[in-house]
């Protein structure tokens, strides 16, 4: 089933991912399988049915149970299998539209591969940003998603759901082969998902390189505001720049009348996230690395670990939320705050306190 208990799943990197389909809402129309193993008279086949209440009402007298856990709709490839390859013609029937929305040919195969820094699950969620396409006898190559995809534990492997990748438009500039040379871009490495800090780097590069320069630029180019409320007496910030496989917008916070020690804590992590894109596979290596104060060292080496540089409890700087309630923080300064009507269910609320009485009022067992 989706989801399940914590557990620890081998994942080395470069290790194909697999495709699984979304549970289906009540309501939906199915293509069920007639196995002909029943004793009826009904030829075998596919054959269309709507999912209601649990039950599947079709073409027969008697509507058929439907059980999620033990029937086979997640696999893709009909023979209760998960695949590693699909096409963009499967996606494209996941999402409900036409192939030719992302100017692929719908026999295009598209996998995806555990990405850097990830070597083991653990039960916790990371996200996919590339997958690798092919058409017929090419080469695989690199494509950039239009948003991040969660991969979700699935029979206890590890699966992306389909009907959630976008590729938009194809992106003409990612069509080079991944695993080469190609994606190098001098010292830096080239197809980096979403902020990369490219203004940044002429200062590492630099001939003479100025530390002190590279950290005030970051503090203000690289750092931005929380969208967590601060506890009184503490200030927040947000990293701003990503690594290459677009994590490491880690949250830092100090307890102070200002909020330096913060946005230094962020600036560093943000060079350290710019340096993790230089193209050494052991960043030590690196002429630019080996000229850094232990900060930036410390940061650089975090970020290719997919760790933040310094351990820190969000909460001891978050003001904390009433249960099942949300409070957070948009550009301006002003606050949204949101009420948990539901498992994974929010719903936008007017102030902190209806927010409060609407969660209580919908989560009777919750309350305190």
């Amino acid at each position: 089933m989706w989801g399940g208990k914590k557990s620890d799943l081998s994942l080395p990197y470069d290790t194909p991912l697999f495709f699984a389909r979304r549970p289906p809402a009540d309501g939906a129309s199915l293509l069920v399988k007639w196995a002909g193993d029943d004793g009826s008279e009904r030829e075998d086949g596919y054959y269309v049915c709507v999912l209601r209440g649990g039950q599947l009402y079709g073409d027969w007298e008697e509507p058929v149970p439907f059980d999620p856990d033990d029937d086979d709709w997640r696999y893709m490839n009909g023979d209760r299998a998960l695949t590693e390859t699909i096409t963009i013609g499967a996606i494209a029937a996941e999402r409900g539209h036409p192939t030719e929305l992302w100017s692929y040919a719908s026999d295009v195969s598209v996998k995806c591969m555990v990405p850097k820094p990830v070597p083991e699950w653990r039960g916790r969620s990371f996200y996919i940003t590339k997958v690798l396409v092919k058409q017929e006898d090419g080469p695989w190559t690199q494509v950039l998603l239009k948003n991040m995809v969660r991969v979700k534990q699935v029979d206890n492997k590890l699966a992306i759901r389909p009907h959630l990748m976008d590729f938009s438009i194809r992106d003409s500039r990612a069509d080079h082969s991944a695993g080469t040379d190609a994606r190098d871009d001098g010292p830096w490495k080239k197809g980096s998902v979403g902020s990369t800090g490219e203004d940044i780097r002429p200062l590492i590069t630099a001939e003479v390189f100025d530390e002190k320069k590279l950290v005030r630029v970051a503090s203000k180019e690289c750092v931005r505001a929380s969208m967590y409320v601060a506890r009184k007496g503490c200030h927040l910030r947000q990293v701003a720049v990503r690594t290459f496989n677009g994590h490491g917008t880690y949250h830092f916070g100090c307890r102070a009348e200002t909020p330096a020690q913060a946005i230094y804590l962020c600036a560093v992590g943000a060079i350290g996230n710019i340096l993790e894109h230089l193209k050494e596979e052991n960043i030590e290596d690196s002429p630019y690395y080996q000229r850094l104060s232990q900060d930036l060292k410390d940061a650089a080496r975090a970020a290719r670990e997919g760790r933040p540089w310094k351990v820190q409890r969000l909460d001891d700087f978050k003001a904390p939320d009433a249960i099942g309630t949300h409070t957070y923080l948009v550009k301006g300064g002003g606050q949204r705050h949101r009420s948990r009507v539901g498992p994974n269910e929010w719903v936008p609320a007017p102030s902190a306190q209806k927010a409060f009485e609407k969660s209580q009022s919908s989560n009777p067992r919750c309350r305190r």
